[in-house]
């Protein structure tokens, strides 16, 4: 009875340790083909940022692939869950703005689409933060992000 007693312990206490060991992520920190620019409370989860632009293209055709490797850097090539943010997630990167870095001070797509869902989606002005629907035959920046 007390081996079983001790085995219980030993294995609530090995649990709970590694729970608390789990790596706690940081705004800023080099991660997962990126750096994280928005965490969750527990700093368990949230949103990568690739490092440099995938290029300025048309709202409607953006990338053919978004994650071919040719247009990552070379931590982001390893990655391939790259998708566009949406204009909140934009806005939440362009507030990172600083800790992420070579940002263009353009306008850069989002996924959110626009009034007309066929040929617009909403774009961000990266100097001072306005956003607006634009038709996708206008040429942006593309900053891709992913989950983690």
């Amino acid at each position: 009875m007390k081996k079983t007693y001790l085995s219980i312990v030993v294995f609530m206490l090995f649990n709970l340790l590694a729970a608390e060991s789990q790596t706690r992520h940081t705004i800023g920190e080099k991660f997962g083909g990126g750096i994280v620019f928005s965490i969750s409370k527990d700093g368990q989860h949230g949103l990568i940022a690739e490092t440099i632009d995938q290029g300025k293209l048309e709202g409607g055709i953006f990338i053919p692939d978004i994650n071919d490797p040719k247009i990552h850097s070379k931590e982001g090539k390893n990655y391939t869950d790259w998708r566009l943010p949406t204009l909140k997630e934009l806005i939440l990167l362009r507030e990172q703005k600083s800790v992420i870095g070579n940002f263009n001070y353009g306008n850069y797509w989002s996924s959110t689409k626009g009034e007309y869902e066929d040929f617009t989606s909403y774009a961000l002005h990266f100097s001072d933060g306005t956003h607006f629907i634009d038709a996708w035959y206008n040429v942006h920046n593309v900053r891709v992000i992913r989950d983690f």
